[in-house]
């Protein structure tokens, strides 16, 4: 299942874009606003299900609005369907306890 992929987040206060690879379990990948994605995941039953560690060297804001000081993480669950789907829309992810909608858009396969 591997792939890049152009995210766009949406929150109720705001929007961003970033980008996040994923390939042989890792996840990898930046935001707009500063922010550095790792972390890991697994495919089964059709889908990848996984963590991404979000964090904020210099500290920054999230898509929610929520300020974090340098250094911050913020742990981010997501469940996606894998496929050859150029598009995958409609995913939501919990980030600090607020919902945020994610269109993932599949640039290449890796």
């Amino acid at each position: 299942m591997g792939g890049f992929f152009r995210v766009e987040f949406q929150a109720r206060t705001d929007q961003a874009s970033g980008s996040l690879a994923l390939a042989n379990g890792k996840v990898a990948g930046l935001d707009v606003g500063g922010g550095i994605y790792r972390g890991s995941y697994v495919e089964e039953g059709g889908r990848a299900r996984g963590t991404a560690i979000l964090s904020f060297p210099d500290g920054g804001e999230l898509v929610t609005g929520m300020r974090v000081p340098p250094g911050a993480e913020i742990t981010i669950p997501f469940d996606i369907p894998v496929g050859n789907s150029t598009n995958i829309h409609g995913t939501s992810v919990n980030v600090a306890g607020r919902r945020v909608d994610v269109i993932w858009r599949r640039i290449a396969d890796l």
